[in-house]
């Protein structure tokens, strides 16, 4: 185990990142993730990896697809989308099922 899988918060706000970091999906305990401000087009189906997974932002950032893997996250409440993201259909429908969903 590494000192990563500790962290339970991270923060990737405004890095200029178009795809999230394939490290992250190795941190086991992450509850929070904010890629806010980024050029993040798509949540891949890594994100099921996350299986602590609460919190996911990703606000202004162009996003398009969400992998279906988010909906097997059981403890997933909620996910910000707002302002600039241009979804798809199926990812419309993914969020539905969601927790609470903040978009624009």
């Amino acid at each position: 185990m590494t000192l990563l899988n500790h962290l339970k918060e991270i923060n990737l706000y405004n890095n200029d990142l178009e795809e999230i970091p394939k490290q992250i999906f190795t941190i086991q305990n992450l509850q929070k993730l904010y890629l806010d401000d980024n050029k993040i087009k798509v949540i891949p189906h890594e994100i099921g990896q996350l299986k602590k997974l609460k919190f996911l932002s990703v606000v202004q950032n162009g996003l398009v697809t969400i992998s279906e893997k988010i909906k097997e996250l059981k403890f997933f409440t909620t996910f910000c989308c707002l302002y600039d993201n241009k979804l798809d259909a199926a990812s419309i429908e993914i969020i539905k099922k969601l927790g609470e969903v903040l978009k624009g």
